[in-house]
């Protein structure tokens, strides 16, 4: 599985000749982070966004799942899924040859993805971490849907759960394309609850402001926000 920098799909997104950004080399962050490139991207992607927040070092299931490889047969063509490692990843590259150590952090406070991922929800009732965000849209006021992962025992569980998550979220897109919008969460919740799946709501949010002040955070940090590569390539 080759993972890519969001900031590189992003330029890739607003390129005027349709040319595809592979270099590694980000000509303008800025006019990146001022929302016009997500709106682009929303364009060319038809589905559901998603975020997968996990510790590298804490939440090893997870990331032994992440570095299977199979994330993007398990999320298919419908659900575009982000996730956070620990060095910048400017061009394509591939997961499972990321060296050990840079998944294996230690750090005071929240990781990185913790953190920004908690901003969404009500201080006093912060979500139960690692788990899967998923919200409909880059650009609107969407409501956010967050599911836990902790308490899978295996990475055959941590899969087969998300493996169900991806297929209730494109199945929700599906069914509900052309309705107002919001009901392709509506439709996911009603999802979860049929097949016993826990889940938070975290209310309306801006998910652009959000996701662009997690991608400066990250760049801060010495991190990126990375998508699979074969999305857009």
């Amino acid at each position: 599985m080759r993972v890519l920098s969001i900031l590189t799909i992003l330029e890739t997104a607003i390129a005027q000749d349709g040319t595809k950004n592979l270099s590694g080399e980000i000509r303008d962050t800025g006019a990146l982070l001022n929302g016009d490139a997500l709106a682009e991207l929303e364009g060319q992607f038809d589905g559901i966004y998603a975020f997968l927040a996990f510790h590298p070092g804490a939440d090893s299931m997870v990331t032994d799942y992440v570095r299977a490889g199979s994330l993007p047969d398990d999320s298919g063509n419908k659900v575009l899924v982000l996730f956070t490692v620990n060095h910048d990843a400017k061009w394509p590259e591939c997961v499972d040859a990321i060296p050990s150590q840079s998944w294996l952090e230690v750090t005071q406070g929240d990781h990185l993805s913790y953190g920004v991922v908690k901003r969404l929800f009500r201080a006093d009732q912060p979500p139960t971490l690692p788990g899967l965000l998923l919200f409909e849209s880059l650009t609107r006021v969407t409501e956010p849907v967050f599911v836990p992962l902790g308490e899978a025992k295996s990475v055959a569980e941590i899969r087969q759960r998300l493996q169900t998550v991806f297929q209730l979220a494109a199945s929700a897109h599906t069914t509900t394309h052309g309705s107002h919008f919001g009901e392709t969460m509506d439709e996911l919740c009603k999802g979860f609850v049929r097949k016993d799946i826990p889940y938070r709501r975290a209310g309306p949010r801006s998910l652009a402001e959000w996701l662009l002040g997690a991608i400066r955070l990250a760049r801060k940090n010495a991190k990126d926000i990375v998508s699979v590569v074969q999305k857009f390539v």
